[in-house]
């Protein structure tokens, strides 16, 4: 393999950047879903003060994903992460007009239960709306 191959791989851009993995991304959205349907999620909560106290975690957990990001674009990543969960009612009740219609759209569903629970296609939307609401947000590097 010629050496200029590697030259061109290590100065690509964002080459030195510490871009969180996919796996890192994926796992905090699927705490944000398991936040907004606590019955799809293997967390039990006591109070309403876990609750946000999980909510604040998250927070901080996506200031923390989009900080290189944020950093290149000159954005305070706390306020960015703060604005993503002020919209956490809205994405909501979206999601909750998704399950209604997947519900109603299919006469093998048997509950909205089981739509939150078992349906592929409702997981795939969760997370393509909380990737549109960070691209609105505009939160860099994580749609990307």
């Amino acid at each position: 393999m010629e050496i200029n191959f590697y030259e061109y791989l290590f100065t690509k851009p964002n080459s030195h950047v510490n871009i969180p993995t996919n796996e890192l991304i994926a796992n905090w959205a699927e705490r944000v879903m398991g936040l907004l349907f606590i019955e799809n999620s293997n967390k039990l909560y006591d109070s309403v003060a876990e609750i946000e106290e999980e909510a604040h975690t998250l927070t901080q957990e996506l200031s923390n994903i989009i900080s290189a990001s944020c950093e290149l674009n000159g954005k305070a990543c706390n306020q960015s992460a703060a604005r993503f969960f002020e919209q956490l009612p809205e994405l909501y009740r979206v999601l909750n007009t998704d399950i209604v219609a997947i519900y109603e759209g299919d006469p093998a569903a048997r509950s909205r239960f089981e739509v939150i629970r078992t349906y592929p296609g409702f997981y795939a939307i969760c997370l393509y709306r909380i990737a549109n609401l960070l691209y609105k947000l505009d939160i860099p590097l994580i749609w990307a």
